[in-house]
């Protein structure tokens, strides 16, 4: 923040530890924070909290779910009690973040500037929301920051095809690439405060093993200057190097193992604390290093500080979340887990966590807790009993996705929550099958998923005790039938089902 405006940045996590919206929530936290540090006097005050009011209405608390700071700038205990039915909500939230973005441009005239990186990992709901938001024009500026050629990454996935929709903004491209020789010899000479001409050397072994990628670059000039190979040379009055070592030091060529090889002559402490946090995603809060410094027995936030100064974490200013500085630092630290594990790792981290939001009231935690435990995977469970406990917990957690119209991250948590189910659950579960299933099924149909949902909804119509338990299923069937654009046969499929119900057609 400064006179001339605002900065603001959000990053996506791969993993989706966190709860859909909850980066863009953070973000518009944010900026209701330093407004509220930049109104100049109280009748300013008055007149933002009337403009906001004026703007978003009754329906402000619902936005307050979401972004908690905005009670900083306009009065929200009044409208607790405002009913919302029949009303789209996640709809709504972009609609009410969208005008809370253009109420504060319009009214303090500053400039906005919020960069999302790593948007290829965004939840279907941010997505829309984005762009929802890039409607919002005047002295907003949006970045958004995405790893090119990622092959994780499907031709159908919700991140390409809302791709394809913002091609209808004239948004500009650029496209960042490795730095050349001459950037690697720049960057090396700034680093080292020493002219370019005498850094050449040292700087064409360091391109040819990083390729320019500038990561890779300043890790591997920090590996050298821990290894002294790089040091200050009193008699030359800067810092020096032995070209002749280095050239015959065996580097990897991926900043990846060099990570790990580094990270492997860590303290024991460190590089346990460093598998913690890489599990849990690419940051951390106080609430998680809490519930897991007890369930360990060990100081991770001790650990934590530690981790930062060594440059492997870094807190993010103004919360208290601590985050690695880079992707590839949490890889590094997941890869040194053993890989028969990792899945020990996440389900104890998801159960002890858990334990500490069975009430519901943290959705961050329970997000986190959720995803952990699916990480796991039910074969990993030595208690069967934990199976539909954990299972019921991710029909909950579709059941608030759906809420903001993510049903892809709904119908991930269903079909996991099928899969927790015992192998006899249609006798054992049955009501929480029937729900699962039933669910599943609406979120793949809403989905287009066609296959998936009538693959869900027979399941149901074979399974299922009484015929009440199938009415969903059978309107899942005429839906999908209507989406393949058989509308004779939709039709057909509904009066076969009344007659088989007994009803006069």
């Amino acid at each position: 923040r400064d006179s001339n405006g605002y900065f603001l940045r959000g990053k996506f996590d791969q993993n989706h530890e966190i709860k859909p919206l909850s980066v863009i929530g953070h973000v518009f936290n944010n900026i209701c924070n330093m407004i509220a540090v930049d109104i100049f006097s109280f009748e300013d005050e008055i007149k933002l909290a009337k403009s906001l009011e004026s703007a978003l209405g009754s329906r402000a608390w619902v936005l307050a779910q979401i972004v908690p700071s905005l009670s900083k700038l306009m009065p929200l205990q009044q409208l607790s009690c405002v009913s919302l039915q029949s009303v789209d909500l996640a709809e709504s939230v972009r609609y009410l973040l969208s005008t809370l973005l253009s109420t504060i441009t319009k009214h303090f005239g500053k400039p906005i500037f919020i960069v999302f990186d790593d948007v290829q990992w965004a939840d279907a709901a941010s997505l829309q929301m984005f762009t929802s938001l890039l409607y919002t024009k005047k002295n907003v500026f949006f970045a958004f920051c995405c790893r090119d050629g990622d092959t994780s990454i499907q031709a159908e996935d919700p991140f390409q095809v809302w791709l394809q929709s913002i091609s209808v903004f004239s948004l500009q491209q650029i496209h960042v690439t490795n730095l050349d020789y001459e950037g690697v010899n720049n960057l090396i000479s700034h680093d080292l405060c020493v002219s370019p001409r005498l850094t050449r050397p040292l700087s064409k072994i360091i391109f040819n093993k990083s390729l320019g990628n500038p990561f890779f670059v300043w890790r591997l000039l920090e590996s050298l200057k821990k290894n002294e190979m790089i040091y200050f040379s009193r008699r030359e009055s800067r810092f020096a190097w032995d070209i002749d070592k280095i050239s015959d030091l065996e580097i990897s060529d991926d900043v990846l193992s060099l990570l790990i090889m580094e990270m492997k002559k860590l303290p024991s402490d460190i590089q346990m604390g460093l598998k913690v946090f890489s599990c849990i995603g690419a940051s951390v809060n106080e609430a998680v290093i809490e519930i897991l410094s007890s369930h360990l027995a060990i100081n991770l936030g001790s650990i934590l500080d530690d981790a930062t100064r060594k440059c492997y974490m870094d807190k993010v200013a103004g919360t208290k979340k601590y985050r690695f500085v880079h992707d590839r630092v949490q890889q590094a630290a997941y890869e040194m887990i053993p890989e028969e594990d990792r899945r020990l790792y996440h389900m104890n981290f998801g159960l002890s966590i858990c334990s500490h939001v069975l009430n519901g009231e943290n959705d961050d935690l329970f997000f986190t807790s959720v995803n952990q435990m699916n990480q796991g995977g039910p074969e990993i469970l030595a208690d069967p009993s934990q199976k539909p406990v954990i299972a019921r917990l991710n029909l909950n957690a579709g059941a608030k996705c759906i809420e903001l119209s993510d049903y892809a991250s709904a119908i991930r948590y269903f079909t996991n929550g099928v899969a927790f189910l015992g192998p006899n659950h249609w006798n054992d579960q049955y009501d929480l099958s029937i729900e699962l299933y039933d669910s599943a099924a609406d979120a793949a149909c809403n989905l287009s998923d066609l296959v998936l949902a009538e693959d869900f909804a027979k399941t149901i119509i074979h399974r299922a005790k009484w015929t009440e338990h199938k009415l969903n299923a059978f309107y899942v069937m005429s839906k999908t039938l209507r989406k393949k654009s058989l509308l004779r046969e939709s039709i057909h499929y509904v009066l076969s089902v009344l007659n088989e119900l007994g009803e006069d057609t």
